[in-house]
């Protein structure tokens, strides 16, 4: 490899690298500027087809064309959102809701069995102080709860 190979693609490296930077430093911005470029290019096609026809021998500007394409994607959007919006927040009610002991006590039998053939497997009595019911309990206390639920819609959102 010859020093002229080397600082290009160091260069290059570099000069990647700073974009990553930029990117991560104005990322609230580069986010805003990707969505607005899928709803262009998700709006274009209409837009054009708009654009293109004639009300009274004459055409319909660019601007009311693109005006339309975007009160047309607000009313899906809204549409979509009134439909399952509420689909959503009432399984988030039921799952807030959900008693882990309830549920806990419908598998209680099988869990007892696996917890037995662990204890016979690995050797350890019923007198260790472990229990599977327990652990799996704590286990779905902490990874499933309301803040952890609201946060996830929160992201989604």
């Amino acid at each position: 490899m010859t020093p002229q190979t080397f600082l290009k693609y160091a260069g290059g490296i570099a000069f990647a690298a700073g974009i990553l930077f930029l990117i991560w430093y104005f990322s609230s911005i580069v986010i805003y500027i990707l969505v607005s470029a899928v709803l262009a290019v998700m709006g274009g096609p209409l837009v054009a087809r708009l654009a293109s026809l004639r009300v009274r021998g004459r055409r319909v500007p660019r601007w009311a064309a693109a005006m339309i394409t975007l009160l047309l994607m607000w009313l899906v959007f809204a549409t979509f959102c009134a439909l399952f919006l509420p689909l959503v927040l009432n399984k988030l009610y039921q799952l807030s809701m959900l008693d882990f002991g309830a549920v806990l006590s419908t598998v209680e039998e099988p869990i007892m069995r696996a917890q037995d053939y662990l204890y016979r497997l690995f050797g350890t009595g019923a007198d260790s102080g472990l229990s599977l019911n327990d652990s799996i309990l704590d286990w779905l206390r902490t990874y499933i709860d309301m803040q952890t639920v609201n946060s996830a819609f929160s992201s989604v959102v």
